[in-house]
């Protein structure tokens, strides 16, 4: 009689199940950070835009903006068109996470343009978050700048001024000429200059010698016109030279898409390079 042996299970299709498993639990969100929550500037409105990140894990916090959009339905991150553009440089301010005082921070600039160009926002700042565990605290964070970000457009969309442009400085008014003195308006002619006029009461006849004139004042040197605000987010501690160059190459595409200016490429390539 023929004994039946039971089936044993494929090996090869164990080993091939296993990165399937855990591509599972990466959909079901087991292994990653909670989506932004509920932002209350974006109840009942409307608001799309488009996002442009640079600097410190750009990646992710773009990443993080599009979250936003799983508990606030009414929000999109958009390629063309939408409500305002925002730009925004991060920079890592903390160093080395270490347990069990873990602790992630980041520097931010950002600004925002209506789609007309104008400056709506334009702020700078850090945050922050501390924890027990290093686990995934950085993106924690990063969904904290987005947030941030996201409730300052919505307002500034909503108010529609533009930001204020800073003021320059004043340049000095010229002196006004000073007035006439009593013996020059009482010249007795005026074909005779006022210097040949020999002083009241003096016997001689000898003119007197004319006014020796001043040397021009120096003009006061022009204030120095400051640097975009969004370049300071360039600064920071040295960089390994794939993340400069990494950085470098961002900006440059961000300019070659007419979102930063020259002037704004400049001072960032200068910052980034500087950190080699």
């Amino acid at each position: 009689m023929t004994s039946i042996r039971p089936m044993q299970p494929n090996r090869l299709l164990l080993r091939s199940a296993l990165p399937l498993t855990a591509g599972l639990f990466t959909i079901l969100g087991l292994s990653c950070v909670a989506p932004p929550p509920t932002i209350s500037a974006l109840s009942g409105r409307n608001l799309a835009i488009k996002v442009f990140v640079f600097g410190a894990d750009a990646e992710d916090a773009k990443d993080a903006f599009e979250g936003i959009h799983s508990n606030n339905q009414t929000f999109t991150v958009v390629q063309s068109g939408g409500d305002a553009d925002v730009l925004i440089g991060l920079e890592k301010d903390s160093a080395k996470c270490v347990e069990p005082t873990a602790l992630c921070s980041y520097r931010i600039s950002y600004r925002v343009r209506n789609p007309k160009g104008d400056l709506l926002k334009e702020d700078s700042q850090t945050i922050l978050q501390d924890a027990d565990s290093c686990a995934r605290l950085c993106k924690k964070v990063l969904n904290k700048v987005a947030v941030t970000v996201v409730e300052a457009t919505a307002a500034a969309v909503q108010s529609g001024a533009p930001a204020p442009a800073a003021s320059a400085s004043a340049e000095p008014e010229p002196e006004p000429p000073a007035a006439p003195s009593a013996s020059v308006s009482a010249a007795p002619s005026a074909s005779v200059p006022a210097w040949k006029i020999p002083p009241k009461g003096s016997t001689s006849a000898k003119p007197v010698d004319p006014p020796k004139a001043e040397p021009p004042k120096p003009e006061p040197p022009k204030a120095k016109g400051k640097e975009p605000k969004i370049c300071g987010v360039g600064t920071g501690p040295k960089l390994p030279p794939e993340e400069a160059e990494k950085r470098v190459a961002q900006i440059d595409a961000l300019k070659r898409l007419g979102v930063i200016t020259e002037e704004e490429f400049d001072c960032l390539k200068t910052a980034y390079l500087a950190r080699l």
